[in-house]
């Protein structure tokens, strides 16, 4: 049976043990605070970044759209004209 000398050292080492535990926890919870804060800020970031991109996107579908009906209409113009289309260019291939 141990001596109460031995307790009370057994004791001592546990308190510091738990000390240095404590510490490594509350860096740990301050580390994963400031990873928590930076994620929610790229969340944001990211959420912006999609918006603009679906704004861009709605913009070219757009723009795409009139490319079309343009195309469509000057195909109709020549073709009104008697003026044969112009041949597409190819690319070679190997």
């Amino acid at each position: 049976m141990p001596t109460l000398d031995e307790l009370d050292a057994r004791t001592l080492n546990l308190r510091e043990d738990i000390k240095v535990l404590n510490d490594e926890v509350c860096k740990i919870l301050v580390t994963q605070e400031k990873h928590t804060s930076t994620l929610r800020s790229h969340s944001r970031k990211l959420d912006e970044h999609t918006k603009i991109l679906q704004e861009h996107t709605e913009i070219l579908d757009g723009h795409t759209k009139t490319l079309n009906k343009h195309t469509r209409m000057f195909e109709a113009l020549f073709a009104h004209l008697g003026i044969p289309l112009p041949e597409e260019d190819v690319p070679a291939q190997n």
